[in-house]
């Protein structure tokens, strides 16, 4: 996951336009994130206070006050906090704080400063999303292309990009932020959760760029350092490695890896880090289920092949099997309605607001409209200026910016703090799944892990290997 998103991230260079000011530093671009610590909770906390708490119906608000009282830190640039749980406002997806242009600023966003709150400490470097859309009675998932998108989106917040505003206005620069369908769509932050449909969805729009490197400049030297190869201790198999216990806790009964990040004697594998050892050690047999089937996805289940650790692809269902929202399976992957072979066009939103919420295909001629027929997207998913209720489009940004003077860390000068809806990160999915109020902390960046409190120890931790690339935020000429 984090691998797509840099895909988004590595190539955009923050300082187009403004080239003659990079002088001394070296040019933005190349810059993405790296995975330095992850922790997986097997269960829920017995405290309702506790953000992994089971039984508490959170507002998303006070989840990540909570979050940030006990996770938020200063060794990473980030702390992310994924979820499989819905919250109280059935239109939120996560929540983010927004970085602000100087160190001296509002707290929030990127390597942001401590606020101190009833005598506590906390680092609002935080955000957290959940990996499915609420439709009030029911839950559904996100697909991959929507999760790289929101996700992509909501770490935009955190280095500083505001949303693209969707006024029509004379001003040629508000416009060039905001284009319709026919000119390629909107951009990567606008407020309404893109699908992915249009190629705009997956840039930043020149106004974010421009946000994002005031930003950049006044934080890069205190907040960014280069790419490391490897990092033996963050729980991820790199290059030289065999292994990676990441944080010792003391649940481990058995160590498979040493503080090298080499296999013990006699050890074959690591269940911390690969899906196919058992406890002592050793691969499972080929019986052994590594990865549930997901129907939906076109994906049967994945069985161990008794000669490694790691989990064999998934098989395909069969072909033509219908999968998530109307499409259709196809060698293993779902294709979209509009990409089954009996209709051969391409997914869209119909922009008018009367017919946002039929389902739409665009033409060879590029015209998106509705197909025939009273075909409706169910409720809760995106259309063109929010979420789908009763067959209409409601206007439920997953992303309104909304301003709390009070909130969870006003200090006594008074702190105006701008909270963002967010959206999910699915690069560990199937261990959220685990249980349905398990969480998962991704911190991104670039410093010391940090340690676990005693309160943290209290709830065992699983640690998952990572296998995908990532890059640390770096810069160059």
């Amino acid at each position: 996951m984090i691998a797509r998103v840099n895909e988004i991230y590595n190539p955009v260079n923050w300082d187009v336009g403004r080239e003659e000011g990079i002088s001394g530093r070296g040019r933005f671009q190349n810059m993405g994130f790296s995975i330095k610590e992850i922790k997986v909770f097997d269960r829920p906390n017995a405290s309702d206070a506790h953000y992994n708490s089971y039984s508490r119906q959170w507002e998303s608000e006070k989840l990540l006050k909570e979050f940030a009282f006990a996770e938020g830190s200063k060794d990473f640039c980030l702390v992310h906090l994924v979820t499989a749980r819905t919250f109280k406002e059935t239109s939120t997806l996560g929540l983010a704080y927004l970085s602000h242009r100087t160190w001296d600023d509002t707290a929030g966003g990127i390597c942001s400063k401590p606020e101190t709150f009833n005598g506590k400490i906390a680092y609002i470097n935080v955000l957290l999303s959940t990996c499915f859309a609420n439709m009030e009675q029911s839950t559904y998932p996100l697909i991959t292309k929507e999760i790289d998108i929101v996700v992509s989106h909501e770490y935009g917040h955190a280095w500083g990009a505001n949303h693209d505003s969707t006024m029509i206005s004379d001003d040629p620069d508000v416009d060039e932020c905001s284009p319709n369908d026919q000119d390629g769509g909107k951009y990567l932050m606008s407020p309404y959760a893109q699908r992915g449909y249009d190629q705009n969805n997956v840039l930043f729009s020149p106004c974010s760029i421009k946000s994002i490197r005031e930003v950049l400049i006044n934080k890069y030297s205190g907040c960014l350092e280069e790419e490391m190869n490897s990092f033996c201790g963050n729980g991820i198999v790199e290059d030289g490695e065999e292994c990676d216990n990441g944080v010792e806790t003391d649940e481990q009964e058995v160590s498979c890896c040493d503080k090298f990040c080499r296999l013990s004697v006699g050890a074959k594998c690591s269940p911390l880090n690969h899906i196919c050892c058992t406890p002592t050690c050793q691969f499972h047999n080929s019986s052994h289920v590594c990865l549930p089937g997901d129907p939906l996805l076109c994906k049967a289940d994945a069985l161990c092949n008794g000669l490694t650790g790691e989990c064999p692809p998934a098989p395909p269902v069969a072909d033509q099997q219908e999968c998530l929202e109307g499409g259709e399976c196809f060698n293993g992957v779902c294709l979209p309605f509009c990409e089954k072979k009996s209709i051969g066009q391409k997914s869209c939103i119909c922009e008018n607001l009367e017919i946002s919420c039929r389902r739409c295909c665009r033409d060879q001629n590029g015209t998106c409209s509705p197909v025939p027929g009273p075909v409706y997207l169910r409720d809760g998913i995106r259309c063109s200026k929010g979420t789908c209720r009763d067959r209409k489009c409601v206007n439920e940004a997953v992303d309104n910016v909304r301003n709390y003077f009070l909130a969870p860390f006003q200090s006594t000068g008074g702190l105006l703090v701008f909270l963002k809806t967010h959206v999910v990160l699915i690069a560990i999915i199937t261990i959220s799944m685990i249980f349905a109020a398990a969480y998962s902390i991704v911190k991104c960046n670039e410093h010391n892990i940090s340690k676990l409190s005693e309160e943290d120890r209290a709830v065992p931790l699983r640690k998952v290997h990572v296998s995908a690339e990532v890059f640390n935020p770096g810069y160059h000429e």
